[in-house]
């Protein structure tokens, strides 16, 4: 009975929104749900009701489309095309829903897509997508934790979020291994496989994710996390995301060194010396304050100290007292999780301290006021994809110091240190400040501006502003311009944005970006 009323209110949807006006956005279905009497499984009927009863509660405008429905007009007809579940096409199929990402439709799939008379198709993402899959092995893990981390430079920021992921009817897991599709993030911290990923054709653009809405076991904060990036790509995909500002840093880690001065191994300053005498920012760290006298350092020597917080025993006014104690100072505090309310911030900055490193914590927070960071850090020797902006190499757990090793102490191998750039704290202040920043925009009937206003008392530098060609109106530009001075810019031709890169912008300064159309274009 239950299964039958869930197949009545599914048509009452389905039909009633059919007789609509047509949306650009379609929801495609499989053709087995126009008969009633049908033998679609009901976790099917359960991904579908889930996903419409989510546009509906959104207001998001759909039309509804089966799969014998895909022809050659789906460009001509439709923005973005969503598979809510996972669904059976023959060759024909296929073939039409390829040319419409490929004439620029978006696409939006959940789950899988089975070619029904061509097994050479079995991994659909890597035809359409151009993205690998490997089977996944059900026994080996029941539940899969996926996490989401923002690309600011393709989409537009999001908050970083994890969801746990039902693996039951869960396929493939995928690697991305171009320059145009991108993973979301990873699954149980294995660095290189994802269930969803994103990007772009020279024409479409799309997303995948290899579950379904009725697969999530997260929490509603986390769900509506999900949500608000599901809409953020309905926007993304149908290339009329608008105008954001990010930050032209690369993608690397930031590596800093710390050197736990209770390590037996530590006996004298010319083994530190070693380490301080490499490029990477060094921190000399112990959880008793007294052990720094021990080890006394060239005042030339470019050397921070830290204190070591354990979380558990984590008492803030003794922790206060031990900094006043120290004759060296400690602007470095090195915590084993999130233990740190934004007063013991505050409390902390007047004491000297500057910045926070926090054990595989997903907090970012800056205090201009207070000039106190405070940051997320794995360590080097583990693999994961978190969102952790410094890479933490704790020497003296990892390194052999047999005294035969004594002149060489590798910090890490040269390849390692390849994909790595040196913490300097600075830079992460600008990235938080230039992500901060708000931007005003204004049109006329051949010109758009832009106004980037940057209220901090500090300069901001390597700023990129993005702007969605679609946002254009598909008006043709003779004319960027930065405070009064033409430039010239390129559009991207795959992802479809104009890039703007600002060197910086003055503290308490405005910048205003025109950019200027074809007359009646």
């Amino acid at each position: 009975m239950r299964l039958k009323t869930k197949k009545i209110l599914l048509f009452v949807f389905f039909f009633a929104i059919q007789s609509l006006p047509q949306n650009r956005i379609a929801v495609v279905l499989p053709a087995e749900l126009k008969e009633l009497g049908s033998s679609f499984v009901t976790n099917q009927i359960e991904d579908v009701s889930l996903f419409e009863i989510f546009l509906i509660q959104n207001k998001i405008k759909y039309s509804i489309i089966f799969t014998d429905d895909l022809d050659n007009n789906l460009s001509e007809t439709f923005s973005l095309l969503i598979l809510p579940t996972s669904t059976k096409l023959n060759l024909d199929q296929f073939d039409f829903l390829n040319k419409a990402l490929n004439n620029g439709t978006g696409i939006i799939s959940f789950s899988e897509i089975i070619i029904s008379d061509d097994d050479s198709l079995a991994n659909f993402c890597e035809y359409l997508y151009g993205v690998k899959a490997i089977d996944f092995e059900k026994d080996r893990e029941l539940n899969l934790i996926q996490s989401f981390i923002p690309y600011p430079k393709y989409i537009y920021p999001f908050d970083n979020f994890e969801l746990l992921i039902k693996s039951d009817h869960i396929k493939h897991l995928y690697r991305t291994d171009s320059n145009q599709v991108f993973p979301f993030g990873c699954i149980n911290d294995r660095d290189i496989f994802t269930t969803s990923f994103f990007g772009f054709k020279p024409s479409g653009r799309f997303a995948h994710f290899a579950f379904t809405f009725t697969e999530i076991l997260s929490d509603r904060i986390n769900i509506e996390r999900f949500e608000n990036l599901l809409l953020k790509l309905f926007d993304w995909i149908q290339k009329d995301s608008g105008i954001w500002i990010t930050n032209t840093d690369d993608s690397k880690k930031k590596l800093i060194a710390l050197i736990d001065l209770q390590s037996s191994q530590v006996s004298n300053g010319d083994l530190i010396k070693k380490f301080i005498d490499r490029n990477f920012p060094t921190v000399l760290v112990s959880d008793k304050p007294d052990k720094f006298k021990e080890f006394p350092i060239d005042s030339n020597a470019t050397v921070n100290y830290g204190l070591i917080v354990n979380c558990d025993t984590l008492n803030t006014d003794n922790l206060i007292s031990e900094i006043k104690s120290v004759k060296v100072k400690i602007n470095f505090l090195i915590t084993d999780g999130d233990c740190l309310s934004e007063d013991d911030y505050k409390r902390l900055s007047f004491q000297g301290i500057e910045t926070i490193l926090a054990k595989n914590s997903e907090k970012y927070y800056y205090n201009f006021v207070f000039n106190i960071l405070s940051l997320g850090y794995s360590e080097n020797n583990t693999k994961q994809c978190r969102n952790d902006k410094v890479i933490v190499a704790e020497y003296f757990r990892r390194i052999n110091c047999d005294k035969s090793q004594a002149d060489n102490y590798p910090l890490l191998p040269e390849t390692e240190l390849e994909s790595f750039v040196p913490f300097i704290r600075t830079d992460f202040i600008n990235e938080f400040l230039v992500s901060d920043l708000k931007i005003n925009t204004s049109e006329r009937t051949n010109e758009l501006k832009i106004d980037i206003q940057n209220k901090n008392n500090i300069e901001l530098k390597d700023i990129l502003v993005l702007i969605d060609s679609k946002k254009l109106n598909d008006r043709i530009v003779y004319d960027i311009s930065i405070d009064g001075k033409s430039i010239s810019v390129m559009q991207n031709s795959l992802t479809g944005y104009y890039v703007i890169r600002l060197e910086k912008i003055a503290a308490k300064s405005k910048t205003e970006i025109k950019i200027l159309f074809e007359k009646n274009s």
